[in-house]
């Protein structure tokens, strides 16, 4: 055991682990079976009723309709009501034809993302309204018109919406003039610059018929964001763009016939205009004697193009000749943005607030990246516990849908001292609202319990301004029954779904509050360019996140690469003293996973992880479980601490999978994807009640995956302010009754409310 400390204000917490505690091993996670042979698995579809009849329902967090009190604009940093109050995102996406489903699944869907808290839906991208087979310039009406009425469904339940004008993904056809492929082109060829534009004008000059209003003054329209996970200076950072120059025209033509994705290829067409724009820029911004002397090094012809670096010259080459190469790059990705701005702002008259892109892929070329899209109204990030990839043996089918033999490592974010969150430290800029539009644990993670409580309460204490689930669908499926069908979907996911209130609860009414203190760093302009050739470098200790906010203060100086190079403990204490994040052993030891992470605050207090191996009491719960690995969220529904609430919000989550799943031996691939129904692992413990306060009974009783009351209700004493709720039925959400009186016991006695 270790003792209690206390540093300052802030009481260094350290657990008790138990190594002998007679549960089984983790390995028991990985021994390659159906997840249907273990009893613990059930049936457990989500439903989507038309109307919510739930007592956990938490639209009392949203403003009715969307918009109601005008533009949502950005105020000292954040975003906020025309008033100044603060304003925070919390959202899903719906992505692809899930974007424009049928009425009747949109009233289900504005429905039940209310009842959790959801108040914005990113909706895209362009493929979802056009003519299917058709050239990529022609809106389907009937694609519009479900889009329409999904988009005035969530607007008068109080859901915002965010619209995505990335547009060619799906490819050009003939009739576009465009070659195909060639997606990041989109920030240099006019031809595709002026496509981008006629369907941003075709969408948000378009009238809603629901609402009376045209997109582009509608203040329901939270975000139009420009382009999504493509960016010019990544695609040059990755090589694409020199190693197609290098090729023979006629391999580069077998290639492009053989292209599959758009986001990772570039047509010799392209390629060689990106090489005569980028000789073109050094005519104008280096001087002559400077490229009379490079191609003099290089042994470049006068008649010749100065070509580019490929990958391997860039790290011994000259720093005024790198410098200008990706200076040329960065300034394309400027131009776009500011031009597509004031196209927007001037021609359409849009006033949402814009997004560039995101940064997306948190690697060397990040303040790169942030440099032109903090140009515009939010800097936005993605970031994914452990995206699926496809292995050698996936097809095409499978390499788009991320499911039967793709791989994953498998593994908990708390078990990963490096861990995650790395979109933060890179991605936010002071005086920027910070966005997080994508994140997830894609299924069928067998860890993703943790993930929805540990992003909503990581943003709010890093003082982000929304974080945004990726996604809902991708098609309309929400009447349908079936299995989750791809790792990114959580309509399906009753794990996801029943966390999606407690996330709301966390981060929209702010039960996590925000670090009490900022780190910041400074970077140069060299630096922001130099980071690109330097993979070793990184400017922070990238776990300050779990101890401070932190912020970049400037990408234009003076230089301070580092704002605290001091180890972060073991575990990881918030200077809120609200947060506990203790790494367990390093990844790859499954026998010895330890891990967990816990909020201990007023109105919220949670659980996750590796919590059986440890002596875990909260300010008023701890329980007992012989689950492995799970998370267990309790929040005050009517807004008071838990002590003197009356009622609570209570989840707890293990793992879920689709029938007949299966694995491979090592747990890293998922052989077979499995049928439905969707069936979940319960949870059977106790969760023990301390410190309640003006209560003598509590009312517990399971919830269906709807939120709705289902039959088993308990009542249970409480004396001295303590009580024991067995979690015994076979869901994963609770509603909690704390009433007055010490009545007797009684399975038919009724609750008072809800």
């Amino acid at each position: 055991m270790t003792k209690r400390t206390k540093t300052g204000s802030r009481s260094e917490k350290k657990s008790d682990f138990l190594p002998g505690n007679g549960l089984k091993p983790c390995s028991a996670y990985h021994q390659g079976k159906e997840v249907n042979d273990s009893d613990r698995f059930v049936p457990f579809d989500v439903k989507w009723p038309r109307k919510s009849k739930s007592p956990a329902d938490v639209r009392f967090l949203l403003e009715a309709p969307a918009g109601k009190s005008g533009w949502i604009t950005v105020k000292d940093g954040h975003l906020a009501y025309p008033d100044g109050k603060r304003f925070r995102v919390y959202g899903v996406n719906i992505t692809n034809r899930g974007a424009v489903p049928g009425h009747d699944s949109s009233v289900r869907i504005a429905e039940n993302l209310a009842r959790c808290g959801i108040n914005c839906v990113r909706m895209g991208p362009a493929e979802a309204l056009l003519v299917p087979d058709s050239d990529c310039r022609a809106i389907d009406p009937q694609s519009m018109d479900k889009f329409d009425f999904l988009a005035a469904e969530l607007k008068k339940r109080g859901i915002y919406i965010y619209l995505r004008l990335d547009y060619g993904i799906r490819g050009f056809k003939s009739g576009d003039g465009i070659p195909d492929c060639g997606y990041p082109a989109l920030y240099f060829d006019s031809r595709y610059q002026r496509c981008h534009r006629e369907y941003a004008r075709q969408l948000l000059a378009h009238e809603n018929p629901y609402t009376g209003l045209k997109y582009s003054e509608d203040p329901a329209v939270l975000f139009v964001e420009l382009t999504n996970e493509m960016s010019i200076v990544e695609f040059w950072e990755r090589d694409v763009i020199q190693q197609r120059l290098k090729e023979p025209p006629a391999e580069c033509a077998v290639k492009e016939a053989e292209w599959t994705t758009r986001q990772n290829c570039m047509p010799l067409e392209y390629a060689q205009e990106f090489l005569r724009l980028y000789n073109d820029w050094l005519s104008v911004n280096i001087p002559p004697d400077t490229r009379k002397r490079w191609r003099k090094e290089n042994s470049i012809s006068a008649d010749s193009l100065i070509p580019l670096l490929d990958i391997q010259e860039r790290a011994q080459a000259p720093k005024e000749r790198f410098h200008a190469e990706i200076g040329f790059v960065m300034d394309l990705e400027r131009k776009f943005f500011l031009s597509t701005r004031d196209f927007l702002r001037r021609e359409l008259g849009i006033r949402s607030l814009l997004i560039g892109n995101s940064n997306f892929g948190h690697g060397t070329c990040s303040l790169a990246l942030i440099s032109g899209t903090s140009l515009l109204d939010v800097v936005d990030t993605h970031f994914y516990w452990e995206h699926p990839y496809p292995s050698p043996n996936s097809t095409i089918d499978e390499f788009y849908n991320y499911r039967d033999q793709c791989i994953r490592e498998n593994t908990p974010m708390v078990d990963n001292p490096e861990l995650p969150f790395p979109a933060i430290p890179c991605s936010a800029l002071e005086g920027k609202p910070l966005l997080m539009s994508e994140y997830n644990s894609p299924f069928p993670q067998e860890f993703a319990a943790e993930a929805i409580p540990m992003y909503s309460a990581y943003a709010a204490f890093q003082d982000m301004d929304g974080i945004i689930l990726h996604t809902l669908c991708n098609r309309d499926i929400i009447t349908k029954p079936g299995p989750v069908g791809r790792p990114f979907d959580i309509a399906k996911d009753p794990q996801k779904m029943s966390q999606l209130a407690a996330g709301a609860l966390i981060f929209l009414r702010a039960d996590v509050r925000k670090a009490r203190e900022t780190r910041t760093c400074s970077f140069s302009p060299d630096q922001v360019k130099e980071a690109i050739r330097n993979r070793d470098w990184y400017p922070l200790e990238k776990r300050l996140v779990f101890r401070h906010r932190i912020r970049i203060a400037s990408l234009n100086g003076p230089e301070i690469s580092c704002c605290d190079t001091a180890a972060v403990e073991n575990p990881a204490i918030s200077d809120t003293n609200e947060l506990t994040l203790f790494f367990g052993s390093p990844l790859f030891h499954r026998k010895n996973m330890t891990g967990y992470f816990t909020i201990d605050t007023g109105r919220t207090q949670v659980l996750a992880g590796f919590i059986n191996r440890h002596r875990l009491p909260l300010k008023n719960i701890s329980v007992e479980t012989e689950a492995l690995f799970c998370a267990i969220t309790v929040s005050s529904l009517d807004g008071k601490a838990i002590s003197e609430s009356e009622k609570l919000y209570v989840t707890a989550n293990v793992r879920v999978a689709n029938t007949h799943m299966r694995w491979s031996a090592d747990r890293r691939i998922t052989e077979v994807w499995g049928t439905g129904p969707v069936r979940i692992e319960p949870w059977s413990g106790t969760l023990f009640l301390r410190g309640i306060k003006n209560a003598g009974r509590a009312v517990l009783i399971p919830l269906n995956s709807d939120g709705s009351v289902m039959s088993g209700k308990r009542i249970i004493p409480i004396e001295a302010g303590k009580c024991s709720l067995p979690l015994k039925a076979v869901t994963n959400a609770y509603i909690v009754y704390l009433e007055p009186g010490r009545r007797a016991c009684s399975e038919d006695s009724k609750p008072s409310r809800g």
